[in-house]
């Protein structure tokens, strides 16, 4: 945890995001939840297991295992 601690921001969840995700079509709220604290915070992507549950993200989605890869990569 102290590792991705140090990589990654942690976008806040509050009252004006979960009310803006009420107004996304996403067909599950923790997955419009998610997407809408990142979008808020400036998220380039979005990590998740289910990517399927994101169909409808505006941001790029990576799972676990490409961002693994995506941070790995010579720069």
């Amino acid at each position: 945890m102290k590792d991705l601690l140090s990589l990654f921001e942690i976008a806040p969840v509050n009252r004006p995001i979960l009310e803006s995700a009420q107004e996304l079509v996403f067909a599950d709220f923790e997955d419009a939840v998610l997407h809408d604290a990142g979008r808020h915070a400036g998220a380039d992507a979005i990590v998740t297991r289910d990517a399927q549950g994101c169909a409808r993200a505006a941001l790029p989605i990576h799972a676990p295992k490409v961002l693994l890869k995506i941070l790995q990569a010579p720069t």
